[in-house]
């Protein structure tokens, strides 16, 4: 014998769902607008082309650079998307490249000369 569901569940589940990926698609766009403003705000102080998705004051303290870079290198990738239709579309700065960076250069851009 099988249970009969309520009519309105499926649709509750379906509207839980889309509120859901909502909130989820807010979160990350919020997540990428604040690291990418602190990113800017960053660059602008330490005269660099792009920004990082970490706090470069991080780097001045006793914070494990190799984490550092880490933490950089999978938001590069977490937030690849929001971040190309943020170049392409608005024409915002793209982000220093995580691979390209030397640890001495303490993530300050490609082009920085090592210290």
């Amino acid at each position: 014998m099988e249970a009969q569901r309520h009519p309105g569940t499926s649709r509750l589940f379906k509207t839980l769902a889309v509120g859901l990926l909502l909130l989820m698609l807010v979160l990350y766009v919020g997540a990428y607008g604040w690291l990418r403003s602190r990113g800017l705000r960053e660059s602008e102080e330490y005269g660099m082309a792009g920004f990082c998705y970490v706090s470069l004051h991080d780097l001045e303290q006793d914070t494990d650079p190799d984490e550092i870079m880490r933490v950089h290198r999978l938001r590069l990738v977490f937030f690849a998307p929001i971040n190309w239709l943020d170049v392409k579309l608005f024409r915002g700065p793209a982000p220093v490249d995580g691979g390209i960076l030397k640890l001495s250069a303490g993530c300050r851009g490609a082009d920085a000369p090592p210290t």
